[in-house]
Formats: C-alpha cells, sequence, structure tokens
C-alpha cells in the first residue's frame, strides 16, 4: 500500500503508474468530492491513506467515518472541518465541534497577547534556532510558522495546538534573542580572526625574508621535528601548518606566520641543524 501512498495533487495529474493508476481511480470513487478538495493543503496523504485502508478491507461506510476521525488531529482545524463537511451528521460531530471550540479559545487567547510583528519575528528566529525553520521570518503567523510551532510544542509536551501561550512566547522569544547574540558574537570573532591574520601577514611580509632565510626557518623546524614537505623557500601550507604547530607548542599565537623573533629562534635552529649535518659528513 505504501507505493501508492500518493498525494492528492499526484493522483489528479496521473503522476503514477502501472497498480496505482488503478488505485487512484479506486480512491477517487470511494470519497465525496468535498472530502478529496478539502485536504488539498494538509500536505500530507491522509486521505490517500484512509480510502486505501477501507477499499483494501471492504470497509463500510460507517468504518470509514471511524477511520477517518480516528486520524483527524482535534488541533487541526482544517482536519475537522474536513470531518464536519463529509460527516455534517456523522457519529463524532461533537466531538469535532468541540475540537473547534477548543481552537477557537486559543486563538482568542493567542490573539488577546496582541503578539506585534517584530515579536513574531522574534519567535520565528526562536523556533529556526531549535531546528524547527520557518524560512525567512516575516512577522506573519503563517501556516510554515504554524506547523513550526506545533512541532515543537508536540516536541516538548506543551500540548501541540500551533497557537502561542504567554510563556510560551517567553520561550521562544528568549531562544530567538541568545541566537542573535551567538550570531552577533560569531560574526564579530570571525572578524577578529580575519584582522589578526591579515596583521600576522604584514608582520612577516615587512620581515623582508629572502629565499635562504626562508629555507633555514624550513630547516630549523625540520630540526625541532615540525617536518615541512621542501626545504625549498617557498612556504607552502605544510610549512605554515608546521609553523603553527610550532607556535602553539612554544605558547605563541598559532597565526602559521612569523614575528621577527620567531623568525630569528628559527632561523638559528636551521643554522645549528645545517652545521651539525656538514659535521656528520666531514667525519663519515
Amino acid at each position: 500500500m505504501r507505493e501508492c501512498d500518493l498525494s492528492r495533487k499526484e493522483c489528479e495529474n496521473s503522476q503514477v503508474k502501472g497498480e496505482c493508476v488503478a488505485m487512484c481511480k479506486r480512491i477517487r470513487s470511494s470519497v465525496s468530492p468535498r472530502v478529496w478538495v478539502s485536504v488539498a493543503g494538509w500536505g500530507a496523504s491522509l486521505l490517500v491513506m484512509l480510502a486505501l485502508v477501507a477499499v483494501a478491507r471492504g470497509q463500510t461506510a460507517p468504518e470509514l467515518e471511524d477511520i477517518f476521525w480516528q486520524e483527524v488531529v482535534c488541533e487541526r482545524a482544517r482536519e475537522v472541518e474536513a470531518y464536519l463537511k463529509e460527516y455534517p451528521s456523522g457519529t463524532y460531530v461533537a466531538e469535532a465541534r468541540a475540537c473547534l471550540a477548543a481552537i477557537a479559545r486559543r486563538v482568542e487567547a493567542e490573539e488577546a497577547l496582541a503578539l506585534d510583528s517584530q515579536t513574531i519575528i522574534w519567535i520565528q528566529r526562536g523556533l529556526a534556532a531549535l531546528d524547527y525553520p520557518v524560512g525567512v521570518p516575516d512577522g506573519q503567523l503563517g501556516q510554515v510558522t504554524r506547523t513550526a510551532l506545533w512541532q515543537w510544542q508536540e516536541a516538548r509536551g506543551l500540548g501541540a495546538t500551533g497557537y502561542l501561550t504567554a510563556a510560551q512566547v517567553d520561550r521562544l522569544t528568549a531562544a530567538g534573542r541568545a541566537e542573535a547574540v551567538r550570531q552577533i558574537e560569531e560574526a564579530e570573532r570571525r572578524q577578529a580572526a580575519r584582522v589578526a591574520r591579515q596583521q600576522a601577514q604584514d608582520t612577516e611580509a615587512a620581515l623582508d625574508l629572502d629565499r635562504q632565510a626562508r629555507i633555514r626557518v624550513q630547516q630549523g623546524l625540520m630540526s625541532l621535528d615540525y617536518p615541512v614537505e621542501v626545504a625549498d623557500g617557498l612556504f607552502r601550507p605544510t610549512t605554515r601548518l608546521a609553523l603553527q604547530n610550532w607556535q602553539r607548542a612554544e605558547g605563541f599565537t598559532a597565526t602559521g606566520y612569523l614575528t621577527s623573533a620567531q623568525a630569528t629562534a628559527l632561523i638559528e635552529a636551521g643554522r645549528q641543524r645545517q652545521a651539525d649535518e656538514e659535521a656528520e659528513q666531514q667525519q663519515a
């Protein structure tokens, strides 16, 4: 059955093949046009699932109504209204109307909060920060935001309604503001890192090291067990990484770029390495 668990649009556009084409036709004939149209915006294939079950099991109209109602989420007005349209005198009409009345009370309670667009933007940012995406925060409690809110409420056991309480507004706006602060701090950190990197590059450039001095630096790193690809005077990524590791071990800021004192220390280490190598050759 899952292979034919199709959306209303897919059935209407015949975007299916094989047995699913026939299944779509059976589904269309098993429910009224009102229900078929009413679920267009649900985003899920509830109607198709119900119809598949009913058709496959040969259930009666009352049994189909039972299945329909069992799948309706009381907090979702469109689902409740779809049931009432299909079964205006059905078994669960009283429960359905009670659901709509409860939704109306929640709507009134939310409206009483008098949320302005900026507060809603903070709420949307809070939802996004908690991994419940709402798209671009626009200060409107549209369907995408309602869905994200419903999912957040359900995940936290707050009674998933898709409508806000004062306490939930406080929690989500706090999350939104905290995320905004985090983003500002992250942007400042990145900017500071860019500035520091540029300063380090400028400091090394001002040393105006010639090729021989750079080779000595690389030899110095190698003598201290910080290998580079080859001591050729070119500071490739391997040299920069070795330099960072040495700086970190020596308690310097690991920029990968030299200061005057660091260059002097490594050049001296390089000279000592060359002297040791020459001494070894003479002994050989």
